[in-house]
């Protein structure tokens, strides 16, 4: 959903705010890995972190056979999300 933004700008521009629910991905993440992990992840994450797997989640399943290489590449591969380090001013 789009609406306006104005910000101590005198101009008006367009944020987006998408609706975003972790649970949308709990299928994935069940189907990959023990069924606890959800639960665990969703407990221990905050929005910012949770956005940022459902990111990721999003880009493998629009983009075929990503998925597969990083699971060939098992742990050569280094896959870095949500790192937390933007919520440190807010911690």
């Amino acid at each position: 959903m789009l609406a306006p933004f104005n910000a101590s700008d005198p101009t008006t521009s367009w944020q987006a705010t998408p609706e975003f629910k972790f649970s949308d991905y709990r299928a994935w993440i069940g189907e990959r890995f023990a069924p606890r992990n959800f639960q665990r992840l969703a407990d221990k994450m905050d929005l910012q972190r949770c956005n940022a797997v459902g990111a990721f989640i999003q880009s493998l399943g629009q983009n075929p056979g990503i998925e597969q290489v990083l699971q060939e590449l098992g742990p050569r591969a280094h896959v870095y999300v949500g790192t937390g380090l933007g919520s440190l001013s807010t911690l």
